[in-house]
């Protein structure tokens, strides 16, 4: 399901911090940027102009891989800053879920770092598929349902259990363990 910009009303906002970011940046100038320029001139001085340019193609090469790296992950922590309240649905960046749909749900912490692209908290929906007029029943009698999943990353416990808090008043489905999410 998917939802493209929308009004409606914040029923939950992420603090971003971007003066943590800077600090990643600066870091990065810092412990990347200032040996690069030692190493060029030492590179310059030893070498001449050839071994200069060499060097420069190398460590700029990887400098821009480390920029871009920083960068994006600056840009992932964030995006879906938010979670709005829409003409009955609860939208987030282009995903969206239909209150009226959840039958059960869970705010989760997946990991402790995150050292791995994506999310590593997440409130996730779980919602019943029709068969045949039947709701969350597949045709051999077994549970359908499908799971929206709503995630970020560099979520602290308190941060996650803010979001349950915020989704608490608008969600009348049972909020469960992660574990009890698919029983």
């Amino acid at each position: 399901m998917t939802a493209e910009a929308s009004p409606g009303i914040a029923v939950w906002e992420r603090k971003v911090d971007h003066e943590r970011a800077q600090i990643r940046m600066s870091k990065l100038g810092k412990w990347y940027g200032i040996p690069m320029a030692i190493v060029l001139v030492i590179a310059l001085v030893a070498g001449g102009f050839g071994a200069f340019l060499g060097v420069l193609i190398l460590l700029g090469g990887i400098g821009l891989l480390l920029v871009v790296g920083v960068v994006g992950f600056n840009k992932q922590k964030a995006s879906n800053p938010e979670i709005r309240l829409v003409d009955g649905q609860l939208v987030m960046g282009k995903l969206a879920v239909t209150i009226a749909d959840i039958e059960r749900w869970t705010t989760h912490k997946i990991r402790a770092t995150s050292d791995v692209p994506g999310p590593d908290a997440v409130a996730m929906f779980r919602i019943p598929i029709v068969h045949d007029g039947k709701r969350g029943v597949r045709p051999d009698g077994g549970p359908a349902f499908e799971t929206i999943t709503f995630g970020w990353q560099e979520m602290t416990p308190a941060e996650i259990d803010g979001v349950r808090d915020a989704l608490v008043p608008h969600i009348s489905a049972l909020w469960v363990p992660i574990d009890r999410l698919r029983d």
